[in-house]
């Protein structure tokens, strides 16, 4: 939000819509250009900050494991990643760890698989607390192609805080009440051209 000098609202804006105080309608471009410059270099150096390359594996000890398939927790599990793979999954007996590996203690936490949100609408600040609250893949039905396209691309560079993104997209019928993403249809054969577009970022 954006507030004037005796710090009352003035404008909220983002994507889709927006709200500000009468007389500063013209703003609302010039606010969300630089709201957007703003959450960019914020994404950055929260991705800074937050990220770490181990360089080597990646070690999660003493870990309550959370078994998704016989629904069951497992204490004391032990697991070691390797790039983007889980290569090991054993008891914690004291064993030796790399020297080069980064180790996290994970006593008196719970480990679980990555969680999916099937229904997201992305941001970058949406983006960041996904990952916060576990969410590691999130479906994105309804955003600008290339907004969405963006952020995915800054978090796959590394630039932004994230989860994997998979583009479902949004179709609407042109007219009065259309969508805010402006990807539209008005017959069979121009629907089909949008599955197909879509299909084509996955």
């Amino acid at each position: 939000m954006w507030l004037d000098d005796q710090h009352s609202l003035l404008a909220s804006v983002n994507g889709w819509s927006g709200l500000v105080r009468e007389g500063y309608q013209n703003t609302v471009g010039d606010l969300y250009k630089a709201q957007e410059q703003i959450e960019s270099s914020r994404a950055a150096e929260l991705a800074k900050q937050l990220t770490h390359d181990p360089h080597g594996d990646l070690v999660i000890k003493n870990a309550t494991l959370f078994d998704s398939v016989n629904a069951k927790t497992v204490p004391s599990q032990r697991v070691t990643v390797r790039g983007e793979r889980i290569v090991t999954l054993e008891n914690e007996n004291g064993q030796t760890t790399a020297a080069n590996a980064l180790v996290i203690d994970g006593t008196g936490k719970m480990l679980l698989p990555g969680l999916w949100d099937m229904h997201q609408h992305l941001f970058p600040d949406l983006a960041t607390f996904d990952l916060a609250f576990g969410i590691t893949t999130a479906r994105d039905l309804a955003n600008s192609i290339d907004e969405l396209s963006k952020l995915k691309k800054h978090i796959e560079e590394g630039e932004q805080i994230g989860p994997r993104i998979l583009l479902a997209g949004f179709i609407d019928g042109p007219g009065p009440f259309e969508g805010p993403v402006k990807v539209l249809a008005a017959t069979p054969d121009e629907a089909r051209d949008r599955v197909g577009q879509y299909a084509d970022l996955a």
